[in-house]
């Protein structure tokens, strides 16, 4: 039985065999994909809905009062904080920093900080405003 196979058959046989392996990897890669697509469009849309939630609760026109859960608490980051000390002696650039940690140690996402050079408002880890030296400094944070 073995010897009526011939060198042509062999090779067509490897040739499906081949054929069918392709055709199997591509089907996988598709399914991967599919759910990869189905993955990237949930992450997506839930993205989507936590940012209209933060932009909502952010926006001083909107009713919105309460946080969304998932909103993180925003720090100064290491940028602004240096920009916000530029200028400052370093005695006053300690203090300032100090009270950038206290604050943030509160979870504040608004607060004024007062230096010699004036004040600078922060919100949501931004400047949002400030005045220099011998400007009135706001009672509360403007919105």
């Amino acid at each position: 039985m073995i010897e009526s196979f011939s060198i042509e058959s062999l090779l067509g046989l490897a040739a499906a065999a081949g054929a069918s392996f392709w055709g199997y990897l591509q089907k996988k890669q598709t399914v991967q994909a599919i759910a990869e697509t189905k993955y990237i469009k949930k992450e997506c849309d839930d993205l989507y809905k936590t940012n209209q939630q933060t932009v909502d609760f952010l926006d001083p026109n909107s009713p919105e009062d309460t946080p969304p859960q998932n909103l993180r608490y925003i720090h100064v980051s290491p940028a602004v904080r240096s920009f916000i000390v530029s200028g400052l002696p370093e005695a006053e650039r300690i203090y300032v920093s100090q009270q950038i940690d206290e604050y943030e140690i509160q979870k504040m996402r608004g607060y004024i900080l007062k230096h010699s050079k004036g004040y600078t408002i922060i919100k949501n880890g931004q400047i949002a405003g400030g005045g220099s030296q011998g400007a009135p400094v706001p009672k509360e944070i403007p919105k």
